[in-house]
Protein backbone atom coordinates (compact mmCIF):
# COMPACT_ATOMS: atom_id res chain seq x y z
CA UNK A 1 0.00 0.00 0.00
CA UNK A 2 1.73 3.21 -1.09
CA UNK A 3 0.89 6.21 1.55
CA UNK A 4 1.85 9.90 1.23
CA UNK A 5 2.50 12.11 4.17
CA UNK A 6 2.03 16.20 3.72
CA UNK A 7 5.86 16.32 4.18
CA UNK A 8 6.22 13.97 1.34
CA UNK A 9 4.11 15.67 -0.93
CA UNK A 10 4.88 19.08 -0.15
CA UNK A 11 7.72 18.70 -2.70
CA UNK A 12 5.97 17.91 -6.12
CA UNK A 13 3.13 20.25 -5.16
CA UNK A 14 3.03 23.69 -5.24
CA UNK A 15 -0.16 25.41 -4.54
CA UNK A 16 -0.56 29.02 -4.46
CA UNK A 17 -1.22 30.78 -1.03
CA UNK A 18 -4.79 30.40 0.11
CA UNK A 19 -6.58 34.24 0.08
CA UNK A 20 -9.14 34.39 2.53
CA UNK A 21 -11.92 37.01 2.04
CA UNK A 22 -14.51 38.41 3.33
CA UNK A 23 -17.96 39.65 1.98
CA UNK A 24 -20.78 41.70 3.87
CA UNK A 25 -23.77 41.36 1.64
CA UNK A 26 -27.03 42.07 2.22
CA UNK A 27 -30.42 40.38 1.11
CA UNK A 28 -33.07 42.56 -0.74
CA UNK A 29 -36.66 42.01 1.08
CA UNK A 30 -37.73 39.47 -1.29
CA UNK A 31 -34.77 37.03 -0.41
CA UNK A 32 -34.28 37.96 3.17
CA UNK A 33 -38.33 36.99 3.49
CA UNK A 34 -37.19 33.30 1.60
CA UNK A 35 -34.04 32.97 3.31
CA UNK A 36 -36.05 33.37 6.97
CA UNK A 37 -38.78 30.87 5.52
CA UNK A 38 -35.70 28.51 4.85
CA UNK A 39 -33.98 29.07 7.86
CA UNK A 40 -36.66 28.34 9.97
CA UNK A 41 -37.71 25.37 8.13
CA UNK A 42 -34.04 23.96 8.86
CA UNK A 43 -34.30 25.02 12.07
CA UNK A 44 -37.22 22.56 12.61
CA UNK A 45 -35.67 19.76 10.76
CA UNK A 46 -32.92 20.04 13.04
CA UNK A 47 -34.78 20.32 16.39
CA UNK A 48 -36.79 17.19 15.39
CA UNK A 49 -33.63 15.57 14.81
CA UNK A 50 -32.06 16.06 17.71
CA UNK A 51 -35.09 15.29 19.90
CA UNK A 52 -35.66 12.04 18.07
CA UNK A 53 -31.73 11.23 18.88
CA UNK A 54 -31.28 11.07 14.66
CA UNK A 55 -28.96 13.94 14.70
CA UNK A 56 -25.84 12.12 13.63
CA UNK A 57 -27.61 9.07 11.27
CA UNK A 58 -28.98 12.57 9.59
CA UNK A 59 -25.90 14.59 8.69
CA UNK A 60 -25.81 14.84 4.98
CA UNK A 61 -29.43 16.01 5.25
CA UNK A 62 -27.78 18.84 7.31
CA UNK A 63 -25.05 19.42 5.54
CA UNK A 64 -27.95 19.75 2.47
CA UNK A 65 -29.27 22.32 4.63
CA UNK A 66 -26.82 24.22 5.17
CA UNK A 67 -25.67 24.54 1.31
CA UNK A 68 -29.37 25.18 0.36
CA UNK A 69 -29.18 28.30 2.96
CA UNK A 70 -25.21 28.92 1.71
CA UNK A 71 -26.43 29.67 -2.16
CA UNK A 72 -29.16 31.47 -1.08
CA UNK A 73 -27.22 34.00 -0.51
Amino acid sequence: MLRRTKKGRAADLALPPRIVTLRKDSLDANEEDYYTSLREESRTKFNVYIQDGMLMNNYADIFDLLTRMRQLC
